[in-house]
């Protein structure tokens, strides 16, 4: 029983109930590659999307004259991501422009805001595992920084550090991230290696495509 129907972003999807599946399809017909949350940026952030609206979804299938399904556990890994995302995106008292502002000296506002705006809002569903490792290199620099200089920094070294500090736990709490640390060391960014050893759908036959050749005539031109 399909509970709705919609389009966003070009991509035509449906919620779908079967028996105790709550399952989110993607119709991929117009996409010009086989569908791959493990190889397609936009597809992780458009799906990452729509488990944000719908937080039951148990299994995701891309359809594209095959079904690619991913089953609960990979569902859910993306699922911990959304609900990441959803979190950090409404926590404005912490990130927007105004907190940082009121709590760094002007000069070190913009570098701070324009870097965690860009981990959170551009990279984090597009790429979950770069937004980690980015995180992680950016700490690791501020706390140099934290040691070595001096004066109206060191405050906006320890808000720097605050913050890419609880970016990163809340990361780490992730099954996605706990798979994929074995595999981090010296991966570059956006190099999705990686998701390939953590994602892999199940390929099954779309039984409606595979009936409308069927009855297609086989000597028509």
């Amino acid at each position: 029983m399909a509970l709705f129907n919609r389009n966003k972003g070009g991509l035509p999807y449906e919620i779908v109930r079967e028996g105790e599946e709550t399952i989110l399809k993607i119709n991929c017909e117009n996409l010009t590659t086989v569908p791959s949350i493990e190889d397609n940026p936009s597809l992780m952030a458009f799906t990452i999307d729509r488990l944000i609206e719908n937080r039951a979804t148990t299994k995701i299938v891309f359809i594209q004259k095959r079904d690619y399904e991913y089953d609960y556990a990979q569902t859910r890994l993306l699922m911990e991501i959304a609900v990441i995302y959803n979190k950090l995106v409404k926590q404005k008292d912490v990130f927007s422009y105004e907190a940082i502002r009121v709590k760094t000296p002007p000069r070190y506002v913009d570098r701070i805001y324009n870097q965690i705006h860009h981990l959170i809002f551009d990279v984090l569903k597009r790429d979950p595992l770069t937004c980690f490792v980015e995180l992680r290199r950016l700490l690791r620099h501020e706390r140099i920084l934290l040691e070595t200089e001096s004066g109206d920094s060191v405050k906006a070294h320890k808000l720097y550090v605050k913050l890419l500090t609880y970016l990163l736990e809340e990361l780490d709490k992730t099954r996605l991230i706990t798979i994929a640390k074995p595999f981090l060391a010296g991966l570059k960014p956006f190099d999705r290696s990686v998701y390939s050893k953590i994602f892999s759908p199940t390929i099954k036959p779309d039984f409606m495509f595979t009936k409308l050749m069927a009855t297609y005539p086989k000597n028509s031109t």
